[in-house]
């Protein structure tokens, strides 16, 4: 009960560490996968710089690889180097790029992943209406993105929080 608490009053702060790559909420360890934690590093590394929307590509969209102007995708595999994600995704990302699809699927897993090691023991009352409320600030929200038929997301916690190194 008392770790409960801790969790409870810790304050807040996220930190994604490059060595060894691992995401931190609260002091406590976050286990994801390198892939779905390369993709929150991207959503957190737009949220330390400030506002951090993310506009998700146009659903179905192949990305322009012949130029230079999928950022998004460079901030990716810059990641990768950092956090030592290797093999599928990275290969996957770097011959076809990010696809809304892959956006849609990491912000999942990375949610579940969030809110398991947020949980709080089911003894306790209203246990998951409370990890809600936990894991809110670094879960995503969304907004529409003006005159395009997507959104765009970001992690909720503020910016001055976040420390990526």
């Amino acid at each position: 009960f008392n770790r409960c608490l801790e969790r409870a009053w810790a304050p807040d702060s996220l930190e994604v560490r490059f060595e060894p790559p691992s995401l931190w909420i609260r002091g406590i360890e976050v286990p994801m996968a390198s892939a779905a934690l390369t993709y929150y590093a991207l959503y957190a590394q737009h949220r330390a710089a400030g506002e951090g929307w993310i506009e998700n590509p146009r659903a179905g969209a192949k990305p322009d690889l012949r130029s230079d102007s999928d950022s998004l995708r460079n901030e990716f595999l810059a990641l990768c180097d950092h956090l030592s994600t290797h093999g599928k995704t990275t290969e996957a990302v770097r011959t076809k790029g990010i696809s809304d699809k892959d956006l849609h699927n990491n912000r999942n897993k990375i949610q579940v992943k969030i809110l398991e090691a947020l949980a709080l023991p089911g003894a306790i009352s209203r246990a998951s209406e409370l990890t809600a409320l936990a894991a809110a600030p670094y879960l995503f929200e969304s907004q529409p993105v003006p005159g395009k038929d997507r959104n765009a997301f970001r992690i909720r916690l503020d910016s001055e929080l976040i420390r990526l190194d």
